[in-house]
C-alpha cells in the first residue's frame, strides 16, 4: 500500500502541472486575442499646415517708439576681490 500512494501523488502532480500549463496558455491566448489581434484603425493623414502671418505693424506703435536704448555697460576696471576669499581678515 505504501508504494501505491507515491505513484498516485506523482500522477496528481503531472495532472496539476499539465492543468497549470494549459491555464497559462489559455490566459496568454485570451490576452493576445483581446489586445493584440484586433485590427488597428487606419491612420488618417495629418491636418494641413496653417500659414503663419506676422504683423509688423505692431512694431510701429507710438508706445514702442518711446522706448530708449540702455547705455552699453563697460567692463569692471580695477582690482577684483582677494586672492583667497576664505582666509580670515
Amino acid at each position: 500500500m505504501a508504494q501505491i500512494l507515491p505513484s498516485l501523488e506523482k500522477k496528481k502532480q503531472r495532472y496539476l502541472i499539465f492543468l497549470s500549463i494549459l491555464v497559462i496558455f489559455a490566459i496568454l491566448f485570451l490576452a493576445w486575442y483581446k489586445f493584440l489581434a484586433q485590427p488597428k484603425p487606419p491612420i488618417s493623414p495629418p491636418p494641413p499646415k496653417k500659414e503663419i502671418k506676422i504683423k509688423f505693424e505692431v512694431l510701429e506703435t507710438p508706445i514702442l517708439k518711446e522706448l530708449e536704448i540702455f547705455e552699453e555697460i563697460s567692463y569692471f576696471e580695477g582690482e577684483i576681490g582677494r586672492e583667497n576669499p576664505f582666509i580670515p581678515y
